[in-house]
């Protein structure tokens, strides 16, 4: 046993030196820009992805998470409302920051969230001032951020599935292997018209589950695991009921789902479930009637019935002649 927890050991700290050398290539290009308090600025993503995140790093503090970029159709998903006001998404996923403050300096990054971790070169938002006034405490900044940044993106790649999903996680379901299980995703507004809704239905790992595009069903991008396996319920649309039910249930489906919500006009709607696959319940050997107890049950049965019928009618038969004598 103690063997056992050794290797997983090693295999983990091996997992962890990979993905930080992955990092440490990813961090090598740091782009500053200046700008004015006050001002807007636009930073550029460079990834041609589908879909991206929008993070900024503040050393000390772990990143933070500002919103999510969809292509197709065009749609943002935010972290938390409050950044509403102050970012946008331009063309290629390039961020827009309206009237720069303190509180928005900071390293960006734009990136995917699935095992292939995409990173963009991270850009430095600075201000003019502080540059100009404080050259020293720039370059020192500039050094620490170097030395740190590929800790803090480990950091973000190893929690960030789990955090995006648990923060605002619904329910639990549970399923089992080879049955089915309904993913329940729904909003408390329905939509004015069903063409005006787009649903996204991803996977711990950022997969296409499921797709809504229009009030229509899409699975042209679907991942390959799913195909075949996953139905939605269109009569339920109209009511802001967007779950999905998921076939021939594996080990491989365990895990947490997310639902992204897009109404036209309306905030975006971010739902997320947990998926527990268990095993059929077989009877075990010791509790499951054996063949030959089976049959001695229906024997004695049988025997019971027909005494009971003899009885029955030996003391019918009794009363009668019974009866006779006394007349």
């Amino acid at each position: 046993m103690v063997n056992i927890l050794v290797i997983l050991i090693e295999i983990l700290l091996i997992l962890f030196l990979t993905d930080l050398l992955t990092w440490c290539q990813v961090a090598e290009i740091l782009t500053n820009q200046i700008t004015d308090l006050g001002q807007s600025v636009t930073i550029n993503c460079g990834l041609d992805l589908k879909e991206v995140t929008w993070f900024v790093l503040n050393l000390p503090d772990p990143p933070v998470l500002i919103l999510r970029s969809f292509s197709n159709p065009p749609a943002t998903f935010y972290f938390n409302n409050r950044f509403r006001q102050k970012y946008s998404v331009q063309p290629k996923h390039n961020l827009f920051i309206n009237n720069v403050s303190i509180d928005e300096l900071g390293v960006y990054y734009c990136t995917n969230i699935d095992r292939t971790a995409q990173f963009s070169n991270s850009t430095r938002l600075d201000w003019t001032t502080r540059i100009l006034g404080d050259f020293f405490f720039f370059v020192t900044s500039n050094v620490i951020h170097e030395s740190h940044q590929s800790i803090l993106l480990f950091y973000f790649y190893f929690f960030h599935n789990f955090s995006l999903f648990s923060v605002s996680l619904q329910e639990t379901v549970e399923g089992f292997i080879g049955g089915s299980a309904v993913l329940p995703c729904s909003s408390e507004k329905p939509p004015i018209t069903i063409q005006d809704i787009t649903v996204r239905w991803r996977n711990k790992y950022d997969k296409i589950v499921y797709e809504i595009i229009d009030g229509q069903v899409s699975v042209e991008e679907q991942d390959q695991q799913y195909k075949n396996r996953v139905e939605s319920f269109p009569e339920e649309y109209k009511r802001g009921d967007f779950s999905i039910k998921l076939y021939n249930l594996q080990h491989t489906d365990a895990g947490l789902y997310g639902c992204y919500i897009f109404m036209k006009k309306e905030s975006v709607v971010f739902r997320s479930v947990e998926l527990l696959i268990k095993e059929k319940q077989i009877p075990s050997e010791g509790t499951k009637p054996r063949p030959e107890m089976t049959v001695m049950i229906i024997s004695i049965l049988f025997i019971g019935i027909i005494s009971s019928l003899a009885v029955s009618s030996f003391i019918s038969h009794n009363k009668h002649v019974l009866h006779i004598v006394i007349k």
